[in-house]
């Protein structure tokens, strides 16, 4: 991935586990997956994570989809490539982290 330094400190793997925590009562799905950039990083797909509760996102790294937002519009906006995505229980996140 050519993505320049200044736009590689994203914290949202941070950011989607601390929402799966948050929003645990939901039983949310923590995802991972590859995305397409836009702004700056226009066109280069790059690893990012959200969760899923039901049929919204939440990813609290962009405003627009901070309080929920549809799910197949946001694959859509982001180009989420569903073959590359990985979706995890709370328990099997729990399992991971221990």
């Amino acid at each position: 991935m050519n993505i320049p330094n200044k736009n590689k400190l994203g914290d949202c793997f941070v950011q989607a586990y601390n929402n799966c925590n948050r929003y645990i009562e939901e039983q949310p799905l923590l995802v991972h997956g590859v995305v397409v950039g836009r702004g700056p990083i226009e066109g280069i797909e790059y690893t990012h994570a959200w969760i899923e509760i039901g049929e919204n996102v939440i990813d609290t790294t962009m405003p627009l989809f901070a309080k929920g937002f549809p799910r197949e519009v946001y694959y859509s906006l982001a180009q989420a490539n569903k073959q590359l995505m990985f979706k995890y229980t709370p328990d099997e996140v729990l399992k991971k982290v221990l």
